[in-house]
């Protein structure tokens, strides 16, 4: 007899083909009646995000989500599984939720698994990941509740403050890293996405990049990143804050809006090298930013440095771009680098 998870396995794995074929529509379709017939797998609205985002539709996503949520309170969309225990728990002890919104590459999965199992928190999205980047109203709602973290990588705008607004009890986190390190990261890690990263995200960077993209040699991959390639529009891949460009007006961005003090809320400021150079040091620093007693932290989950490949970490060594960038690379580097980019992380 074919269980309940082999039923959904199965009406996946047809989906996930019409996907591949990029026969959005139909996908959409299909998950639709079967939504309508179980409103409770989560692999099925997962899916229909990428059948809507295939057709340019993706905002509908958003209310979708907003309303499975409600009705579905034990739903795990786009968060733990075991999220209401979690943040019941972390409630009781007081512990608030926590915005991590760090640079693409800086140590972001770690750093969430870290304030996750750390404290006890329940981990969510704010955002359908790989979707679209608008919150989704319902999951605001439990955030805003306490004993949550989600992580992001929003760039600042005035969207983003106005919904901040509305969550002046949380605890905002802004992680950075040197663009030019992060940007070797980048490139190892679409390079890994191609060869095992789930659909969604292969599907995403196939899209994003030129063809042919996944035999190119590094140096060709990081003269894309860096606008050095003819015949290529970047202008995607900046906007998407995915290139060398991208990731220091990202930085720039953020920067500006604290000397401006635009945000409505504090922000704790924190950089990825003081994390490599010790994790229980910029640990207890980071709780002494967001008010949380380090008594209520478990440091054994930080005791050891992840293993290159393990938690999307690779190497960590802050001057690997001076030995691995060709001349031509660095010249570009300093074309791109912003003011205060440049004054944060020098020469």
């Amino acid at each position: 007899m074919t269980s309940l998870h082999e039923e959904r396995q199965a009406q996946c794995d047809v989906v996930n083909a019409l996907l591949n074929d990029g026969e959005f529509f139909e996908a959409e379709e299909k998950l639709n009646y079967l939504l309508a017939q179980d409103p409770e797998c989560v692999s099925y609205y997962e899916l229909l995000g990428g059948a809507l985002r295939g057709q340019g539709r993706q905002l509908e996503l958003v209310p979708i989500l907003s309303s499975a949520s409600k009705n579905y309170p034990a739903l795990s969309l786009w968060r733990g599984a075991d999220f209401r225990q979690r943040q019941e728990e972390s409630v009781a002890k007081g512990l608030p939720s926590v915005f991590l919104n760090t640079q693409f590459k800086s140590g972001s999965v770690f750093l969430r698994g870290a304030l996750e199992n750390g404290l006890g928190l329940g981990w969510q999205f704010l955002f359908p990941e790989g979707v679209v980047h608008k919150m989704v109203d319902q999951w605001v709602a439990d955030f805003v509740l306490g004993g949550a973290v989600c992580q992001d990588h929003r760039v600042w705008d005035d969207d983003l403050g106005k919904k901040l607004e509305t969550m002046s009890n949380i605890k905002f986190v802004l992680h950075l890293r040197d663009p030019r390190q992060s940007q070797l990261s980048v490139v190892h890690h679409y390079e890994r996405m191609l060869r095992e990263g789930p659909d969604y995200a292969r599907r995403n960077l196939i899209q994003l990049m030129p063809d042919g993209y996944a035999n190119w040699t590094f140096e060709e991959r990081m003269d894309l990143q860096l606008g050095l390639r003819d015949g290529f529009d970047d202008r995607n891949m900046t906007r998407a804050h995915q290139n060398f460009q991208g990731q220091t007006l990202w930085i720039e961005t953020w920067l500006e809006a604290i000397e401006t003090n635009a945000c409505p809320i504090d922000i704790a400021v924190t950089d990825y090298q003081d994390l490599a150079n010790g994790q229980e040091e910029y640990m207890k620093g980071l709780l002494e930013k967001i008010d949380v007693d380090e008594a209520l932290y478990d440091f054994s989950v930080i005791e050891k440095r992840p293993e290159p490949g393990t938690a999307h970490y690779r190497k960590g060594d802050p001057n690997e771009w001076r030995s691995v960038l060709t001349g031509p690379q660095k010249a570009r580097i300093c074309e791109l680098m912003t003011g205060r980019v440049y004054e944060r992380y020098g020469d």
